[in-house]
This record gives C-alpha cells, sequence and structure tokens, in this order.
C-alpha cells in the first residue's frame, strides 16, 4: 500500500503521516527522507531538482510541458520507484498523488483546513513536529 498525502500548509500533513506510518508500520518518506535516501542510493543528481523544488524558467517550464512532461513524470516516476521500490509506505507531498497515479495500491488523501486554524498550527509549530 502507497499511502500519498498532499497537503495545504499548516494542515498538519507530518503529523498525520507519522500515524498513518505508525499504525501500520511502514516507513514514512518527506522530501528530507528522500533526499538522503538517494544520497546514500547515489542517485541524488536524478531527483534532486525535484525534491528541492528549484523554480524554473518559465520558458523552459513551458517547452517542458507541452513537448517532455510525459518523460519528465516517468523519469521522476522510475528514479522515484527505485527509491521507495514496490514496498508499503507513506509519502508526504512531491506530487506522489500524482506520479504514482497508476499504482493500483495507491491511496491518496488531501489535507486541508480553515485558513486561521493553519496559522494557528503554524505559530505554534515551531520544528517540534
Amino acid at each position: 500500500m502507497l499511502i500519498t498525502i498532499a497537503r495545504q500548509c499548516g494542515a498538519g500533513g507530518l503529523i498525520v503521516g507519522n500515524a498513518l506510518a505508525r499504525h501500520y508500520n511502514i516507513p514514512l518518506y518527506t522530501r528530507r527522507h528522500l533526499q538522503d535516501l538517494a544520497r546514500q542510493k547515489g542517485s541524488l543528481n536524478l531527483v534532486d531538482d525535484f525534491l528541492n523544488e528549484f523554480p524554473v524558467n518559465s520558458l523552459l517550464s513551458a517547452i517542458t510541458v507541452s513537448e517532455d512532461a510525459a518523460h519528465v513524470t516517468a523519469q521522476t516516476r522510475d528514479a522515484l520507484n527505485k527509491l521507495i521500490g514496490a514496498d508499503d509506505c507513506v509519502i508526504i507531498g512531491r506530487c506522489a498523488n500524482f506520479i504514482f497515479r497508476d499504482r493500483q495500491d495507491k491511496v491518496a488523501i488531501f489535507l486541508k483546513g480553515d485558513a486561521s486554524a493553519r496559522i494557528q498550527f503554524m505559530a505554534s509549530y515551531k520544528g517540534t513536529i
């Protein structure tokens, strides 16, 4: 089972992801976890720009989207598949719900919340999660 969690900022994605990972006794992958795993496996160069969400030139982005989006998605999916394998896990963000859209065992979750509650959560967050 692959659980993907997309979320609004401050909606508690990491809290929910940790709870699900503990409940099902499966690994949780955040951006940092995926970067560390890619570094260990020597494939950080394949996914570093994607994981860091580096801004792109709008012209290059338009060309990529119009002519080669399937290739870029497939390349990213293949690189992430090599990192996580077919094992059960929870992935926070990273467009995992889209990248792994064809995976039969995927459960996609989107967390959202009231803006004031999310702001209050982020104000109290202080890196304690």
